[in-house]
């Protein structure tokens, strides 16, 4: 269950444990249990609903989990939405809910990855305002590039003298390393926040690149797939869910894989009306 979805705080913080606990094993009641300075029986029985916990203990709870700043604004407004008999205060918190709701449904609070913002890449913007330069950067990431650097303009198509401009920027950057005779990517979870003055810029170009590539790609090396729909607000925001959660286990399993080729995902969810 997504957490955008949760109505009560002790749904969030149960679904949340059952989720960590698949990525870490240690992540049980017990162990929250011991983290918050309560009983295991006593955690068991409020997020069973019954009962409530302090708000120091779903604080604590916050952060034996590790959960982002935007998951932990949302429990904790629905922990005071949940506990709070005042209609004002209640109202408050609803409208609260309403907009960390849209937040944790944005990308940068689905994936693990760094997001890069004006003030972390300022010496750095130029990654951005050219596609290529996140392009060749994933290229370094597979052993067989590193090894062989001169192969990359060539599966790129792009000139030498192009390629080494790029390259030597990146060098700059210290995104990219020359070790032992090879060039190794030193930083590769990057991903910009819809915040960033780079973020429409940086997309329609790699968009543009992406549309280039694919009229050139052989049909074995390529899917594509587009369709028209009506639908309800109510079911937008479920489709919506499905592409951060799809991103999500991507991300997971990419993490883990073994790198052999540089691949592009991109998803569009756009209202015409």
């Amino acid at each position: 269950m997504s957490l955008a979805n949760c109505q009560n705080y002790k749904e969030a913080l149960k679904t949340l444990l059952i989720e960590k606990k698949q990525i870490r094993p240690s992540v049980t009641f017990e162990s929250l249990a011991n983290y918050c300075r309560v009983q295991k029986t006593y955690i068991s029985k409020v997020l069973n609903h019954s009962g409530d916990l302090s708000f120091e203990q779903v604080f604590l709870a916050g952060e034996f989990l590790k959960l982002s700043v935007a998951e932990r604004d949302y429990i904790e407004t629905l922990y005071f939405l949940n506990t709070t008999s005042s209609p004002s205060l209640q109202e408050r918190y609803s409208k609260r809910k309403s907009i960390l709701r849209k937040q944790l449904l944005k990308t940068e609070n689905v994936l693990q990855a760094e997001v890069s913002d004006l003030e972390t890449v300022q010496n750095v913007s130029g990654y951005y305002l050219d596609p290529y330069y996140q392009i060749i950067h994933m290229f370094f990431t597979i052993k067989h590039y590193q090894k062989n650097p001169e192969q990359v303009p060539r599966c790129l198509g792009m000139s030498q003298e192009i390629f080494d401009k790029l390259l030597d920027d990146l060098m700059r950057w210290k995104l990219l390393e020359f070790q032992n005779g090879e060039v190794t990517a030193s930083k590769i979870s990057l991903h910009l926040s819809d915040k960033s003055p780079f973020i429409n810029v940086f997309r329609n170009q790699l968009r543009q690149a992406s549309l280039q590539k694919m009229q050139l790609c052989p049909e074995d090396q390529k899917y594509s797939f587009s369709v028209v729909l009506s639908c309800s607000e109510k079911e937008k925001e479920k489709i919506q869910k499905r592409f951060l959660d799809f991103l999500k286990s991507t991300e997971n399993d990419v993490v883990k894989a073994d790198s052999k080729q540089v691949y592009q995902i991109n998803f569009d969810l756009l209202r015409w009306g």
